[in-house]
């Protein structure tokens, strides 16, 4: 019971942390004290203080103006990664499962070579290929994140099938498309939103990672990886640099993390035994 209490305040506090850095993404043009692209410097390497809260950094940019559009950033590419996932990976898990067969064997081939590769490292050839920018990250992690979701949404397709509101179904003569919409897909929505909880944290992860390597959202454009990288060579100077886009970083993913756990909590029958 205590634990139960435990992971519920958590949860709690990981939604109200996530519903903030999205009120303040949302309204960063309205918030920030800086244009966060606006470099000046007679600010250089400024310290924390009432006028400049996170600092500045080397080219006088404001550190906490680039935090809330780094935040944009993120929870922007992390939202629309994993709805491009949920779209691939769920026609391909759904398909698979329903139809079996050579359909089946096919996409799961393509799914297997998929998960072969380390995400992290597909993701960063993927995006040498294409031209840097926005899109060529949201490509390049859609491509990675639909295989692990196709995966578990086939194995609870291939689950429901056998069930007997589906047999109903079939037996009033319902087609393919609409056993798999209507009566499969619906029985499915807790499982994806459980995955879907979690892939935002890592694909957040993942693209700061990219940005990390100069790979991600080209600058003056903030990203918290990218401010991170830059801020290792002033790591005794002006730790802020780093310090700050990292917590930002680090609270996001834990937050979408502990709520993802907090719905498989919620979600799964089993663990309510």
């Amino acid at each position: 019971m205590l634990n139960f209490l435990k992971k519920k305040k958590l949860a709690a506090a990981a939604a109200g942390f996530l519903v903030l850095m999205i009120l303040a993404a949302l309204l960063a043009p309205l918030i920030v004290p800086f244009d966060p692209n606006e470099v000046d410097l007679d600010r250089v390497s400024r310290s924390p203080s009432r006028r400049h809260l996170f600092g500045t950094d080397e080219k006088g940019w404001d550190i906490f103006s680039r935090v809330l559009y780094g935040a944009r950033l993120s929870l922007l590419i992390g939202g629309a990664a994993t709805a491009a996932s949920l779209v691939i990976g769920g026609a391909v898990g759904l398909a698979g499962g329903y139809f079996q067969g050579p359909l089946d064997s096919l996409l799961q081939m393509v799914t297997d070579i998929t998960l072969a590769f380390p995400g992290l490292l597909l993701a960063i050839g993927i995006t040498i290929v294409l031209p840097p920018g926005f899109f060529s990250v949201l490509i390049a992690l859609s491509l990675v994140g639909w295989s692990s979701i196709a995966r578990v949404i086939r194995g609870e397709a291939l689950s429901l099938k056998q069930r007997e509101f589906v047999e109903a179904g079939r037996a009033g003569g319902a087609s393919h498309f609409k056993l798999m919409v209507r009566h499969i897909l619906p029985n499915c929505l807790p499982l994806i939103l459980v995955v879907a909880s979690l892939k935002v944290g890592s694909f957040i992860l993942a693209e700061s990672a990219l940005s990390f390597l100069d790979l991600g959202v080209r600058p003056p454009a903030a990203a918290w990886g990218f401010m991170i990288s830059a801020g290792r060579e002033y790591l005794k100077t002006a730790p802020w640099m780093t310090l700050f886009p990292g917590l930002a970083l680090a609270l996001t993913v834990i937050a979408c993390n502990l709520l993802g756990d907090a719905a498989r909590d919620y979600l799964d029958p089993r663990l309510k035994m």
